[in-house]
This record gives C-alpha cells, sequence and structure tokens, in this order.
C-alpha cells in the first residue's frame, strides 16, 4: 500500500489489525519517501517488532521526520504463505504548524497597558 501527500509531513502512524493464523515471522515495515509514490530518497523505515501478534489485536506503527520532508509511505507485509490476513485501520498524519507570532498591534496594544501600568504605580508612590 502506498500513501502519497499532496504536502510533505511531519509523520504518519496506522493501526494494523491480524485477523488470522499468527506466525512471529511475520513482518510489517513502513518507508517513507522523500517523494510521491514511493519514490525518491528513503528517508527512514520502521519495522514491527518480533513477536506473534494475536489474533484480532490492533498494532500501531508509524514514522515520522523532524525535517517535515516526508511526501509518501509504502506499507509493506512479508507473510510466510501461512493465509494470514491484515487490515489497516485509522492512518493518520501530523503535518507542519506555523508558528504563533503574535500581530504587531497586539504586542503595540501589550507595551501600553505595561507602560499605563507602570504610570498608575509611579501615581501612588
Amino acid at each position: 500500500l502506498t500513501i502519497s501527500f499532496n504536502t510533505s509531513v511531519l509523520g504518519v502512524l496506522l493501526g494494523t489489525v491480524d485477523y488470522f493464523d499468527s506466525n512471529p515471522n511475520d513482518q510489517m515495515t513502513i518507508t517513507a519517501f522523500d517523494g510521491a509514490g514511493g519514490t525518491g530518497n528513503v528517508i527512514g523505515s520502521a519495522v514491527s517488532v518480533d513477536q506473534n501478534f494475536q489474533n484480532n489485536n490492533e498494532y500501531f506503527m508509524g514514522i515520522s521526520d523532524s525535517s517535515n520532508s516526508i511526501l509518501s509511505v509504502v506499507f509493506s507485509y512479508s507473510g510466510v504463505g501461512t493465509g494470514d490476513n491484515i487490515a489497516i485501520d485509522d492512518i493518520r498524519f501530523a503535518t507542519a504548524g506555523g508558528s504563533n507570532v503574535p500581530e504587531p498591534g497586539s504586542l503595540a496594544l501589550l507595551g501600553l497597558g505595561l507602560a499605563g501600568l507602570a504610570a498608575a504605580r509611579r501615581r501612588k508612590a
């Protein structure tokens, strides 16, 4: 399964569900790329832990990149031919949010308020 994004993202998280025959040799992998459609440079990958996934339990996997350059992820499954079936659920991704910079007018209003407090304090003294 390949998921591409219109703009780059910080990370992707998804849940997988193992429906049938649990096998400790089954591996699930997420690979992140800096190009669309699973192309470009590999940013990184995450492989499922080596354990026997229990039937009908959800396992969460994710990958992130602090440089906000993920344009696609490829989810792959290497089953051992035991008739195992998995499902993917609840795919989530995080985009980079802009930093909240105060407006110049807000800063000016804050400055005037502080100056007014300082003036009122001087009058009392």
